[in-house]
């Protein structure tokens, strides 16, 4: 679907025989895919919700045979794509945990074997109905996206599929767990049917009786990033910074922004972690103390659901004073908030924050900025004034 210069979301469906495909292009963004059938019998045509001040267009993608050589990857993560169907509530409205990229992650053994997950991303949680909430993720993930692990298929070193599992709930949809997947695949393909089940978004490879005499009505993404080793999850959100913004506008609408998300000094973290939580401290020129998440919560885990190496936190600070802060200066520390206390090990950090544009966030990363000391017992950061650009010092620490 590509779009120009259109304000608001771009939403609209294809209605094909047996389901109802969703497409959202984001306010701020030109285009994005979707996967559709290329089928002669299957009449492809895009209704849009509302008409926006430019053309749309679908395209479809031509299959073509999956070989499990290096640079075919990409290929198997479209042809096990998930099609995921909203819960019943967003069948009434569109615009409340939308789902909006999914990507992927390939994990490879020894023996010549690799399980294929899929990552998604959506724009809100909708179990959390405060901004101090809200705030807690900040200082966990960095984001206040909702970001889940959504399908995992597994080959032998043949490439013979030998597993599928998706995230479900562990009871009536509360909580999470892994479950073995024996639904149902879209037809003729490979492309597993989920269903949004719970507020914290998790998954059913069952129809809910809310929907069982209806079209379902879902998503079924283009997969077109791949998170790789080591990155963490939030690592594409860094990648794609206009999910900040689809997800302070939902906020907004909810009444759940405390501040937009150009209003943090973002921290990505590498290394390991065993125990404990910690809390990013920045200490201003003026005496005044910003923590992560507005002191709402902590980090206490690296890399969730993925590799468990590198994860993100975000220290609240305005453009207004982070302009004074690289002027006048600031100390950065990390601090354990657990007893005993937090055992990690830190090997590099880097900071980035979100520049304000007509509709959309863009990144810049400001870790030349800060000159860092990793190898004591007390993490820390300096923030020079007037810094030309220092390079970063990217030592190992061990414990808090």
């Amino acid at each position: 679907v590509r779009c120009t210069g259109a304000y608001g979301m771009v939403g609209g469906s294809i209605s094909l025989h047996d389901r109802i495909l969703r497409i959202n292009l984001p306010e701020g963004q030109s285009e994005i895919s979707y996967l559709v059938p290329n089928s002669a019998s299957e009449k492809v045509n895009l209704k849009l919700d509302s008409v926006p001040d430019c053309s749309a267009t679908v395209y479809s993608l031509e299959q073509s045979e999956p070989n499990l050589h290096e640079s075919s990857i990409q290929q198997l993560a479209i042809e096990h794509a998930p099609f995921l169907v909203v819960r019943p509530e967003q069948f009434q409205n569109s615009k409340t945990d939308v789902p909006s990229l999914l990507a992927y992650s390939v994990f490879k053994e020894s023996n010549g074997s690799f399980r294929l997950r899929y990552t998604l991303f959506m724009t809100d949680e909708d179990s959390l109905h405060t901004s101090d909430e809200e705030d807690f993720q900040m200082a966990r993930y960095g984001r206040r996206t909702d970001v889940e692990w959504l399908y995992e298929v597994e080959f032998d070193a043949w490439g013979e599929i030998t597993h599928r599992r998706y995230q479900g709930g562990v009871l009536f949809g509360i909580g999470h767990l892994s479950w073995d997947f024996q639904g149902k695949f879209l037809p003729d393909s490979q492309h597993p049917v989920l269903y949004n089940i719970a507020d914290h978004n998790v998954f059913s490879d069952r129809v809910p009786a809310s929907i069982q005499s209806k079209k379902p009505i879902g998503y079924a993404f283009y997969p077109s990033e791949e998170i790789p080793f080591p990155k963490a999850r939030e690592w594409a959100m860094l990648h794609h910074p206009w999910l900040y913004w689809q997800s302070d506008l939902e906020l907004a609408r909810e009444g759940k922004l405390s501040v937009p998300s150009d209003h943090y000094l973002y921290v990505l973290l590498q290394g390991k972690m065993d125990r404990g939580s910690i809390q990013a401290k920045l200490n201003l020129a003026d005496g005044s103390t910003r923590l992560s998440g507005n002191g709402k919560g902590d980090l206490d885990r690296l890399g969730e659901d993925l590799w468990g190496l590198e994860s993100l936190s975000a220290i609240p600070l305005s453009p207004e004073e982070w302009k004074n802060a690289s002027q006048l200066g600031a100390n950065l520390t990390l601090e354990s908030t657990s007893f005993p206390g937090a055992r990690a090990e830190i090997h590099s950090l880097r900071f980035f924050r979100l520049l304000r544009h007509d509709r959309s966030y863009s990144l810049q990363e400001v870790s030349s900025n800060f000159e860092c000391t990793l190898d004591h017992s007390r993490p820390s950061c300096v923030l020079k004034p007037n810094a030309p650009g220092i390079s970063m010092r990217e030592q190992k620490w061990t414990g808090l």
